[in-house]
């Protein structure tokens, strides 16, 4: 019986691109995309996990690319996202109401602590009974001990709980420690796969 749902927000449920903040990115540094790509794995990766600050971030990224342009003074990596932070309220219906129906919902999130206050702070992921962001807890989707985490907070066993991202090598890493994972396209083709591990909203 699936006692509880985990949801990822990117791509799920909330409307949101890296492309504006890229290209933000470029324009404001005076940097080519290829530059960007070039470094840019390499220190999110460590913010992501909360190994390294934005300014070390930064300071790391503009001295690999010899960055010309200069910082702003709002966060460079904030300010698109809270311009364009959009939540998709038609795909939130879906957790709200399994939390009316008594099933505990989660949160995964593979995000940044200039990305994770304006999450934090939305209303609409107040209802949530545990809200995981990678930068918090120092593991990242796809590896086991975030989805561990989150069976342990959450009270349940793998096989208790279903997990819905847009990746597949997120849902793959779900399935790895037991979880029935579901590869996100749409609202309509993710309520007939929760029908078919016994959910019905």
């Amino acid at each position: 019986m699936i006692k509880a749902g985990i949801f990822d927000i990117g791509g799920v449920l909330l409307r949101w691109t890296n492309l504006p903040m890229f290209e933000d990115v470029d324009q404001t540094l005076l940097i080519t995309e290829e530059q960007r790509n070039e470094h840019w794995t390499k220190y999110m990766d460590l913010l992501e996990v909360g190994k390294i600050t934005e300014k070390e971030f930064w300071e790391g990224f503009i001295k690999d690319t010899d960055a010309q342009g200069m910082l702003p003074k709002e966060s460079l990596l904030q300010r698109e996202f809270k311009k364009r932070f959009t939540v998709d309220t038609d795909m939130l219906e879906i957790p709200h109401n399994l939390s009316k129906n008594g099933m505990k919902i989660g949160i995964i999130s593979n995000t940044i602590a200039p990305h994770a206050g304006i999450i934090k702070s939305a209303k609409e992921f107040k209802g949530f009974d545990e809200v995981i962001l990678s930068n918090e807890v120092g593991s990242r989707k796809p590896e086991k001990e975030i989805y561990e985490l989150a069976l342990m907070r959450l009270g349940v066993k793998p096989e208790e709980a279903f997990f819905v991202d847009d990746l597949p090598v997120n849902v793959a890493g779900a399935n790895a420690v037991g979880i029935n994972g579901i590869l996100f396209e749409n609202k309509d083709l993710l309520l007939s796969k929760l029908r078919e591990v016994g959910v019905e909203i």
